[in-house]
């Protein structure tokens, strides 16, 4: 892998934190690495469609990283995502693994995960078909992101659906996403406004009143199987009202 291209999509760049955080990321770099912060006031979505249309690289053995800013990474990260692709060509989403609190689990989902494996001697958990890695930090082959290409826009600033999204597309593409052991990842709070956090929870309620419709005209919807499961659960709570 010839180097990482990394893009932060934030509004928080007047935080408390936020520049100690960043120091934090670059010193975390161990490869050559071109980092972007990049305001992201008018949504995540169109900031990283934006990105990926001006900073992904050429080249096919670069990495595309997207990242949140809310992330703390040791040294070391970068060299296991490294040994991921290498480890596996059909890898295509690699995300180092985010650690084994029950908070970290609950984020990355028990249910979406295989037993950890060995490959070529690199030890990785990959994503069950159609599941995917939460948007923290999301690590693409330069050839995946260019084929998953730009996401829908849907007007909001905070569209809950969007690493489901890129996600959906590579493995529907024939791609595999996988977490890989590698240092420890710290995940931070910020002290958001009040009008931030009320902005984030409309969205996110309008987020999911648009989720189905957004990934079936992407041909990403729920496979039936999950579909009819959430059906028949749905009833039978009704039964026992």
């Amino acid at each position: 892998m010839s180097r990482f291209v990394i893009v932060i999509p934030t509004i928080r760049q007047e935080r408390p934190r936020f520049a100690e955080g960043m120091e934090r990321i670059k010193a975390s770099f161990t490869l050559p690495t071109e980092l972007h912060v990049l305001d992201g006031k008018d949504g995540k979505v169109p900031t990283l469609n934006r990105a990926l249309s001006s900073r992904l690289p050429n080249e096919d053995d670069a990495i595309y990283v997207t990242m949140d800013d809310d992330l703390w990474p040791e040294p070391g990260w970068q060299d296991a995502v490294v040994r991921a692709f290498q480890a596996d060509p059909q890898l295509g989403v690699v995300c180092p693994w985010l650690g084994d609190s029950p908070e970290m689990a609950a984020y990355m989902g028990p249910d979406s995960l295989h037993p950890w494996t060995e490959v070529s001697g690199v030890r990785l958990r990959y994503l069950r078909p159609m599941r995917h890695i939460p948007g923290a930090l999301l690590a693409f082959r330069s050839t995946c992101a260019r084929q998953v290409g730009p996401q829908p826009e849907t007007g909001l600033k905070y569209d809950i659906f969007e690493d489901a999204w890129r996600g959906r597309r590579a493995h529907k593409l024939g791609w595999k996403a996988a977490y890989v052991e590698s240092p420890p990842i710290t995940m931070i709070a910020f002290e958001d406004d009040e009008t931030y956090l009320a902005q984030k929870a409309a969205d996110i309620q309008s987020g999911r009143a648009i989720q189905e419709s957004v990934l079936a005209d992407a041909g990403l919807q729920d496979p039936l199987s999950w579909r009819l499961r959430r059906l028949i659960a749905r009833l039978r709570g009704r039964a026992k009202d």
